[in-house]
């Protein structure tokens, strides 16, 4: 499995992933074996991490131009997980989720860091289960 990304996720203290670790139980499986399946099909495809920093303020309403159109509720829940998303946009993910929340896995696809802003109180990252590809357009 490729390794976690350090700069992608140099704005997390170390024991917020360890927390989310320790936290992991039998439900969480799924994430796991679609996550090592994305990766022998070669998908494109990212194993996302949901990191709460202040619970009570993660489920309050953000409200602004993109979040109002997923509902008045801010994250489902104070919780800290991580699920899988791939570039067809299916979610694999073992804890109760809101419409926010599902707006942000799916984001996972358009880079590491998703919108941030969007949120208070938790951020999103991920790191990619496929091997980055480089592309030189010569003449451009």
């Amino acid at each position: 499995m490729p390794e976690l990304d350090p700069e992608v996720f140099s704005s997390v203290e170390p024991d917020r992933l360890c927390e989310i670790a320790a936290k992991l139980t039998a439900a969480d499986i799924p994430v796991f074996e679609r996550a090592l399946r994305a990766i022998d099909e070669r998908d494109l495809a990212w194993l996302g991490f949901k990191i709460v920093l202040d619970p009570a303020v993660a489920v309050t309403n953000v409200d602004n131009e993109v979040t109002k159109k997923f509902g008045d509720k801010g994250s489902a829940n104070g919780d800290s997980f991580i699920f899988f998303a791939n570039d067809a946009k299916e979610i694999v993910c073992a804890h109760e989720y809101s419409g926010r929340d599902l707006m942000q896995m799916k984001d996972v696809t358009r880079g590491p860091a998703m919108h941030n802003e969007q949120f208070d109180g938790l951020i999103w990252q991920a790191t990619p289960l496929f091997e980055a590809k480089r592309v030189w357009l010569l003449g451009a």
